[in-house]
């Protein structure tokens, strides 16, 4: 059974990876942007001003005049889009359960997202898209380190060793 739990954890994350490659690499994001020349392109899809974008939707939401679905569709996807992360690194690759190399991976796999998806035109370069990431990707992080959820991942053996991250004694 516990053999059965595992190759669906794995095949989850395979599973997983697939769908944030098409998501963030493949999906169709309308883009009569795309013809421009490469400087243009990044020109009008880069916004290095943090809080920007998501004061804009948040405002957006507040004074109604904005449609619920494409903030709330930014926002919360962009928060929960590495969420599993939290799970999948940490309980998959030793040297990531600790927080400091689970944060520089996060970072290095975010920079490389966000310039890839500008550089192939397939969305923008934005620091807000970042730090909603980065945020989701620590929430994931917390979540999964708690200690009554590293208690069922030990009882699933999804945990490959027992690692006190200094979150689980304090949640």
């Amino acid at each position: 059974m516990k053999k059965l739990i595992k190759a669906l954890y794995y095949c989850s994350f395979i599973f997983y990876v697939l769908i944030l490659f098409y998501l963030l690499f493949l999906k169709s994001r309308g883009g009569y942007l795309s013809g421009l020349p490469i400087g243009e392109y990044i020109k009008y899809n880069s916004n290095i001003i943090p809080f920007k974008t998501i004061i804009r939707f948040l405002k957006g939401l507040v004074n109604q005049d904005m449609n619920y679905d494409i903030p709330l569709k930014n926002l919360l996807g962009n928060l929960f889009i590495l969420f599993p992360m939290g799970l999948y690194l940490t309980s998959s690759i030793n040297k990531l359960s600790g927080i400091k190399n689970y944060v520089v991976f996060n970072v290095i796999l975010l920079v490389c997202i966000e310039l890839g998806q500008l550089l192939f035109r397939r969305g923008s370069l934005d620091i807000d898209d970042f730090i909603l990431n980065l945020s989701g990707a620590m929430l994931g992080y917390v979540i999964f380190n708690i200690k009554w959820v590293q208690n069922v991942l030990k009882i699933l053996e999804l945990k490959k060793y027992p690692k006190n991250t200094g979150l689980t004694e304090n949640l």
